[in-house]
């Protein structure tokens, strides 16, 4: 059972909330990656521990009330935490009557945490909500719906509501004001999921997905209605964007960035690629070659962060591995 963690460092109380929230939101997330084993909070917190420094960070248990708790988003807004996740029975509920909901936490200090209630749907499983701040200052949450074995007819996927200040100031939210996302005015798209979106300079950017059919990106002003901006030339499913300084975004084309030394383009991040190097320690020392069972991976995917997507991070595999984000980048010489 995957239960949502919170993680947050020891700092003085003036910037407890923000760095809280930077820490949270990073590690919350892992509750997701732990997978869906039945683990209690104790043993979730133990596995964290491995990765963590406990005099840096500690973990608590925010919610363990349903078997399943998953899919987890946070958010800061209005000088206050917001933590949302799916809640249901099992990941793939057999029955109706086990749909998942989304269910809302509100934490003024990020340690205590309110029950604000849930968002249900009893035709639809609700799946992975997020929450996003709009640039009119109201708190957005999006999800999507979900039916096993449904027909291909177009159906609403993507839902969105704004939580009103009435439900903001009671800690309740309710089923009211939930709006279906429009692609383009057309149908045939309401079957696609938009996963999340980004704010960026007072427009909506997202990666709108459907099984074997290429993605879409689209952008919308007002978070409801969508238009189509490009379609993406590569298959994915829930997919992020993010917005650099540079006013570019990680979804950049090829050749957007300068060459390197040796006139290449784009060798960080994309996709890893294999080396032929053993993975042993440091100092290196050519002589050992042959001796590993472990090849290097190095150069960063589009999964990792900007730390590890550089050619001096290095990863490891078995040679006989097929990691979905390691291959080979083809140099083609004029």
């Amino acid at each position: 059972m995957t239960q949502p963690i919170a993680v947050s460092n020891e700092l003085p109380c003036t910037d407890m909330l923000k760095h809280r929230l930077r820490h949270v939101l990073s590690w919350i997330m892992m509750s997701v990656v732990l997978s869906f084993s039945s683990t209690s909070c104790q043993q979730d917190n133990d596995i964290i521990a491995l990765y963590l420094n406990s005099d840096q960070v500690h973990t608590q248990c925010i919610w363990d009330k349903a078997p399943h708790c998953a899919f987890t988003d946070l958010i800061e807004y209005n000088s206050r935490l917001y933590c949302c996740f799916r809640e249901a029975k099992a990941h793939i509920p057999e029955r109706i009557e086990d749909h998942g909901v989304i269910r809302l936490l509100e934490s003024s200090d990020g340690e205590h945490w309110h029950d604000c209630g849930t968002i249900r749907e009893s035709e639809y499983d609700l799946r992975d909500p997020k929450l996003s701040v709009t640039p009119d200052n109201r708190l957005m949450l999006m999800y999507g719906r979900y039916l096993k074995d449904t027909p291909e007819e177009p159906y609403p996927w993507t839902a969105v509501k704004f939580l009103t200040d009435d439900e903001i100031e009671r800690g309740r939210i309710n089923n009211s004001n939930i709006r279906n996302i429009n692609i383009e005015d057309n149908p045939r798209l309401s079957n696609y999921w938009l996963w999340r979106i980004k704010w960026v300079d007072g427009t909506a950017y997202g990666v709108a997905y459907k099984t074997d059919q290429l993605p879409l990106l689209v952008k919308s002003t007002d978070g409801i209605n969508y238009t189509i901006v490009t379609v993406l030339e590569a298959m994915g499913n829930e997919a992020d964007i993010e917005p650099l300084p540079d006013g570019n975004m990680l979804m950049v084309k090829g050749g957007g960035y300068q060459a390197n030394p040796w006139g290449l383009y784009d060798m960080q991040g994309n996709i890893a690629e294999w080396t032929r190097s053993d993975y042993l320690p440091y100092p290196y020392n050519e002589k050992a070659q042959g001796n590993g069972t472990e090849k290097v991976v190095r150069g960063g995917s589009w999964t990792d962060h900007p730390k590890t997507s550089t050619a001096y991070y290095r990863k490891s595999y078995l040679p006989w591995q097929k990691v979905h984000n390691v291959g080979f980048r083809v140099i083609i010489e004029d």
